[in-house]
């Protein structure tokens, strides 16, 4: 996966320029953000847990505008969840639709990949997330404002519980998937 990863990421910054050298119109942002969790996280079907997960994230992407409305690109992040405690490195591919062609539109966002996991504790897993945003175009930096969903599968993940009833701790192991709800705000160059 991460040698597809490479080779994708390689591919796509030799095709972002046109033959004869020009460059196409391209972005490159960084955006930090908070997710709250919602819901509940399920380890098995005899634990379920209120979802009360938050993280911190940061990321980078690049990508292209397709025409005046769309753009598509790949990034990568850092999201360090706590309760439970997962770190991972999600590489994703993004897309953005745009509302408006002007200075400040309102835009739709949808992000697919896979989180890389950052400690020995689980196995990767699936991500996702969309939302939407106001883009505020300022000369030529550009604030993306946003709020979203973001759907993070852990594989192997582990719960330490106490069994007051055996008086015995035990640790589960289970796939597990943390939904939250997520602040972002961007910075476009």
């Amino acid at each position: 996966m991460i040698r597809f990863s490479l080779f994708f990421i390689a591919a796509f910054l030799v095709f972002s320029h046109n033959v004869n050298g020009q460059v196409k119109k391209s972005y490159f942002k960084i955006e930090g953000g908070y997710l709250s969790g919602i819901g509940n996280i399920n380890y098995d079907d005899r634990v379920t847990f209120v979802n009360q997960s938050s993280a911190f994230r940061l990321r980078a992407s690049y990508g292209l505008f397709l025409g005046s409305k769309t753009s598509v690109g790949m990034g990568l992040g850092l999201d360090g969840y706590q309760n439970p405690d997962h770190n991972t490195l999600p590489i994703f591919f993004e897309l953005r639709r745009f509302l408006h062609v002007s200075n400040n539109s309102l835009f739709a966002f949808l992000n697919l990949g896979t989180a890389i996991k950052l400690s020995q504790e689980f196995k990767n897993g699936f991500h996702f997330s969309s939302g939407v945003g106001y883009l505020f175009k300022k000369r030529k930096i550009n604030l993306l404002p946003s709020i979203g969903i973001n759907i993070q599968n852990i594989a192997n993940g582990r719960a330490i519980i106490f069994d007051p009833a055996t008086n015995q701790i035990e640790t589960i192991i289970s796939n597990i998937t943390i939904n939250s709800v997520s602040l972002n705000l961007g910075i476009q160059f």
